[in-house]
């Protein structure tokens, strides 16, 4: 059995937080939406697997990318859709959730038909909420058992989704990449609490970036207009603040580590790792009760900030 010798040491130095996954997933999608004839750039990209995969997806509904190596082993994709109306395709989602349940609402409103497969865990994951709205969209679906691959043919309609808010804010998210390029408005409407606040925020802000506006009534009801226009522009994709928690959490217990890369402005839910720092910092007491409902990866590293302090 191989052994690893751990060995307690400072950290020491400067890092740069990796650019954010959720965030470039939403450029590369929003850019590849882009109907206007114009060229879109998403910087400061990291081509994970889950990357390709949505990079590859878009390239098969009909968007051209064009991938640049940056000096510091980040990626600059130039994309650019060409407008032609794709009548069947396939979309490979590896092992990505995200690739496929943001892609499959926009397949619908971009191809006649599409296949999407997938590997591993992705193959079980649940898709029931999107079934339904297939049910009431007349939208044909065959799956192996409930399981990928998934064919679909049909088109997406405009009017009234209704999603409880404790499910998964993938299948929101992709419902609201789509309905904007619908001929009829849209409206999504929380049946109950909404839990994933910060990740349809993520979402929300890159449509209006890319010039979609959805107008938000207090997280239960999305107002989307059909016909909505995408327009190309260039978007820096900034740091992760689930991957920088740990490094400013390390700054924050004694060690000489800076972390940059990370906007402290980010609407990224994991950025309240900066005000839980400052509470650890601050208190006088021997307990703070954090609500990690909305940043359940945060968790791992609190736990070690909760036992240094």
């Amino acid at each position: 059995m191989t052994s690893i010798k751990i060995i307690p040491t400072k950290l020491n130095g400067k890092i740069t937080a990796p650019p954010s996954k959720s965030l470039s997933h939403r450029a590369i999608i929003c850019a590849s939406l882009c109907m206007d004839g114009g060229e879109s750039k998403v910087d400061n990209v990291i081509l994970s697997e889950d990357i390709k995969a949505t990079i590859e997806s878009m390239r098969n509904l009909g968007t051209e990318i064009k991938i640049v190596e940056n000096t510091n082993k980040t990626y600059c994709l130039y994309i650019k859709r060409n407008n032609k109306l794709i009548k069947d395709t396939t979309i490979d989602c590896r092992e990505s959730g995200s690739t496929l349940r943001f892609l499959i609402p926009i397949a619908l409103s971009l191809s006649d038909s599409c296949t999407f497969t997938g590997k591993g865990k992705l193959v079980e994951r649940p898709l029931d909420i999107f079934y339904k709205i297939f049910k009431e969209n007349n939208i044909h679906y065959e799956n192996n058992d409930g399981k990928l691959p998934l064919s679909v043919s049909g088109k997406l309609k405009g009017g009234i989704y209704e999603l409880s808010g404790s499910i998964s804010s993938q299948f929101i998210s992709g419902l609201l990449f789509a309905l904007p390029l619908l001929e009829n408005d849209s409206t999504i409407k929380i049946t109950d609490r909404l839990q994933s606040v910060g990740y349809v925020d993520l979402t929300i802000n890159m449509l209006k970036h890319f010039g979609v506006n959805i107008v938000n009534h207090d997280y239960k009801e999305f107002k989307i207009q059909g016909s909505s226009n995408y327009k190309s522009s260039n978007y820096f994709v900034e740091g992760d603040f689930s991957q920088g928690a740990f490094f400013l959490t390390s700054h924050s217990i004694g060690n000489n580590i800076e972390c940059d890369g990370l906007n402290e402005n980010s609407l990224q839910g994991d950025k309240e790792i900066l005000d839980i720092i400052k509470q650890y910092e601050k208190n006088d007491s021997d307990e703070i009760v954090i609500d990690a409902s909305q940043i359940p990866d945060l968790v791992p590293i609190l736990a070690v900030n909760a036992k240094i302090y």
